[in-house]
């Protein structure tokens, strides 16, 4: 008998499918050809680096099964923010719980991410949403008409990550002080002295 697990992964396997296999290793004609004359040593070593040069590594399919005893979720879905709100909904039918949603800073992939854990209380399973987003606009869909607990963790995410959460309805600041310039949690946050 299929698991809730199971089924909320074949339906994200069908939401966003695994990228189609791409062979990476050198062309077998490609390589055997020449790239220069024997006395061009620099073009020479060059070619030789690139037959060694091992294939980037493939990559990871947008929903995969994690191991709960080592990292505390069942499944993990890396879903654009135009997927969002499908993936969120599939959960909510399963009779998935949010638990939390918060962000990472990742600036030297100049990007922003969502992260959105929800939990099922019959295994109790775990599945976390992850959604990348660009540092100059970043923007994802407010999940708050499908969980309306969603709606302080926007505020909150908002607030510390500077993620706007389009359609939110009061994104307004929850913790830190109306005139607070900055977002407290982003990497390049620069803190100033502060009169307690």
């Amino acid at each position: 008998m299929s698991t809730v697990i199971d089924e909320v992964f074949e339906q994200f396997q069908k939401l966003l499918p695994p990228e189609d296999s791409v062979s990476t290793a050198p062309d077998a004609e490609s390589g055997s050809a020449s790239a220069g004359t024997a006395g061009d040593s620099e073009t020479a070593a060059s070619a030789a680096a690139s037959e060694k040069a091992e294939p980037p590594p493939e990559p990871e399919p947008p929903c995969r099964r994690i191991e709960r005893s080592r990292h505390g979720y069942d499944l993990e879905l890396q879903a654009p923010p135009d997927r969002l709100i499908d993936a969120v909904s599939i959960l909510d039918r399963a009779g998935f719980s949010l638990d939390i949603v918060s962000g990472a800073d990742w600036p030297k992939d100049n990007q922003l991410e969502v992260l959105y854990d929800f939990f099922h209380w019959d295994g109790p399973h775990h599945i976390t949403i992850r959604t990348r987003i660009p540092r100059e606009k970043p923007e994802v869909p407010t999940i708050s008409a499908i969980y309306p607990g969603a709606l302080w963790h926007e505020r909150e995410t908002w607030e510390f990550y500077g993620i706007d959460f389009v359609g939110h309805p009061n994104l307004i600041h929850l913790i830190l002080p109306d005139d607070q310039e900055g977002f407290p949690l982003r990497k390049d946050f620069k803190a100033t002295d502060v009169d307690a």
